[in-house]
């Protein structure tokens, strides 16, 4: 059996290092967004943009409120944004510092009243 020559066996080790699966290099936000009293909030957008007011990624809440951005590009300054569209509920945002591969819980309450607010 031949050996390769350390070159070819450097470039190979470069190459999958290289190759390494994307989702070592994302970060994920997830939550669930409620009302003051409780109630999930279906149909709410949750927008993350990032350092320069760009989207990068957003996630439509379900039935339970619940909402999942999972393809957040990771290491940055994100802002998050509630679109709330076709109530009378305030949106609202607030900033993340993210990591690579963070995965973040971002509960959010929403009142007819006040802006949304994220809570834990």
């Amino acid at each position: 059996m031949r050996k390769l020559p350390s070159t070819v066996s450097l470039a190979l080790a470069l190459l999958a290092l290289a190759s390494a699966p994307a989702f070592a290099q994302i970060a994920t936000v997830a939550g669930r967004v409620r009302t003051v009293n409780n109630q999930s909030a279906p149909n709410v957008v949750v927008i993350a943009l990032d350092h320069n007011g760009r989207a990068v990624d957003a996630a439509v809440t379900n039935h339970s409120g619940h909402y999942l951005i999972k393809n957040i590009p990771a290491v940055g300054h994100y802002h998050f944004v509630l679109d709330i569209p076709g109530t009378e509920y305030q949106s609202g945002a607030t900033s993340l510092d993210l990591k690579k591969a963070d995965h973040r819980t971002l509960n959010w309450t929403i009142s007819t009243d006040e802006a949304a607010v994220p809570t834990k």
